[in-house]
């Protein structure tokens, strides 16, 4: 089979987009392909079906465009566009699929292959049972992939000395005009939530001050997380202390009031008042990591290991690390399950090494004398 084409290089429909259009009753300025037919009526009969519990959240269905997307760079680059009048969709074969799994096996871990499997056997199962497919190509691919299997800790979470190396890049920001000081405050507030916190960008992106709660035995936050999902977390003396430094440099009183409902735990740097997207999330801080990699001085390997495991860290880093760091200062499993917010005890619990310094210290003190 051929190369696949990056995704990025193939012109796609924003599916949600569409989707959210064809409710307002304003698709008409474009005239939809068969592909993109199917994954619009596949995207509405998801918002049916999960109606009762709201409809799909922005998340997910940005998450459903992304996969589609992904999948229709790489099928474009396997099928000859002549054959069925463009209609990629009804080509795919159970072979392409098994070609597909291969080709996101070179980056992704298995369960970003499972999630991606997933999306993929709903939208063909849809497109199947319209009458448009023989065989459902995605039928039994990938449904007994492990959820754990391929989840490194050690690559995907911070040690204690590589955290403070990243809070110390924080601290480089430059702090000369106005805007680097509000630049700087926001930075540091937004690292420390997501450490201390374990939230997601999308997730503190959307949080409001009202969001914070003061209850008889102290803050904990409560709000709409992943899926559309009641979340509440634990805020730490500590987490408040650095609120309420963020507070104070926006011009706010330092605890946060449950009146606040229209000012976001994340501001807009010239308006405070307005909330910042995700995407903004992840850019600053990528923006600390680059910072991170240039204050790595060496030319060993451990230097260079350290620079290309920084140089793939994300917003997403700072969860994975405050769960780790929890764990493994001796964190109680059930209570980091509540805050992680995982549906599974065993998803938390892959966060635990403290088993494996164990099994490793005692292998060596067994051996020790040989």
């Amino acid at each position: 089979m051929n190369e696949p084409r990056d995704e990025h290089q193939v012109q796609l429909f924003k599916y949600a987009d569409a989707l959210q259009a064809r409710g307002q009753g304003s698709v008409g300025q474009h005239i939809q392909t068969f592909d993109e037919q199917m994954v619009l009526g596949w995207l509405n009969a998801q918002q049916m079906r999960k109606a009762v519990q709201g409809g799909l959240s922005e998340h997910t269905l940005r998450a459903y465009e992304f996969e589609t997307n992904k999948f229709m760079g790489f099928i474009m680059s396997q099928l000859d566009p002549l054959a069925h009048g463009g209609q990629y969709l009804k080509q795919v074969t159970v072979d392409h699929a098994q070609a597909y799994v291969r080709y996101l096996f070179k980056d992704l871990s298995p369960r970003s292959i499972k999630r991606a499997l997933t999306i993929l056997n709903s939208l063909f199962t849809y497109i199947h049972n319209a009458g448009e497919l023989t065989v459902q190509p995605f039928a039994n691919i990938g449904v007994s992939l492990p959820t754990a299997v391929g989840f490194n800790v050690d690559e995907k979470a911070l040690t204690e000395a590589e955290l403070k190396s990243v809070f110390d890049a924080c601290e480089q920001l430059p702090k000369v005009s106005k805007r680097d000081m509000a630049v700087y405050h926001r930075t540091r507030w937004m690292l420390q939530l997501m450490f201390r916190t374990w939230q997601r960008r999308s997730e503190v992106a959307h949080l409001k001050m009202s969001d914070f709660h003061k209850a008889a035995d102290g803050w904990e936050i409560r709000f709409v997380g992943k899926g559309s999902k009641y979340g509440l977390v634990m805020a730490s003396p500590k987490l408040m202390e650095e609120l309420a430094v963020y507070r104070q440099s926006i011009g706010l009183p330092p605890e946060p009031s449950y009146k606040e409902i229209d000012i976001p735990v994340l501001g807009d740097v010239y308006n405070p008042h307005k909330p910042i997207s995700s995407n903004a999330v992840y850019l600053a801080t990528k923006r600390v990591f680059t910072l991170a990699i240039e204050s790595v001085t060496g030319n060993d390997a451990d230097a260079e290991r350290l620079r290309i495991k920084l140089s793939k860290c994300a917003a997403h880093t700072f969860r994975h690390t405050g769960i780790s760091t929890y764990m493994n200062n001796g964190g109680d499993l059930r209570l980091a399950q509540s805050q992680a917010r995982h549906s599974s005890a065993s998803s938390t619990s892959i966060y635990d090494q403290r088993d494996k310094k164990k099994w490793r210290d005692d292998i060596e003190l067994k051996q020790s004398q040989f």
